[in-house]
C-alpha cells in the first residue's frame, strides 16, 4: 500500500466517522464549509483535502484545538466552535 492510499483511507475514515456522528453529510459539510457537491465528487474519487480531514479529526477526538490547528485564523475559531457545538 503506498503513502497516498494510506492518507486517502485516513481521510475517508475521518469523513465517514463525522457523518455517522452528526447523522448528516450536509451538517458535516456545513461545519467544514465545503459544498455538498464537492464532497460527493471527492468521495467518488476517493479523496478529500487534508485540511478537511484534519478538521474532522479535531471535531471527533478533540485532542487538538481549533486554535492550535489554525493559528492564523484564531479570530474565526470561536465562530467555528459555536457551529460545531450547535450540532453535537
Amino acid at each position: 500500500m503506498d503513502e497516498n492510499t494510506v492518507e486517502e483511507n485516513v481521510v475517508r475514515r475521518a469523513f465517514t466517522l463525522a457523518v455517522e456522528r452528526y447523522d448528516s453529510m450536509a451538517i458535516v459539510c456545513g461545519i467544514l464549509d465545503v459544498s455538498n457537491s464537492y464532497v460527493y465528487i471527492a468521495m467518488n474519487k476517493g479523496e478529500l483535502s487534508l485540511p478537511c480531514s484534519l478538521k474532522m479529526e479535531v471535531m471527533l477526538d478533540g485532542e487538538i484545538t481549533w486554535r492550535e490547528l489554525c493559528p492564523k485564523v484564531a479570530k474565526e475559531v470561536d465562530a467555528v466552535k459555536d457551529r460545531v457545538t450547535q450540532y453535537k
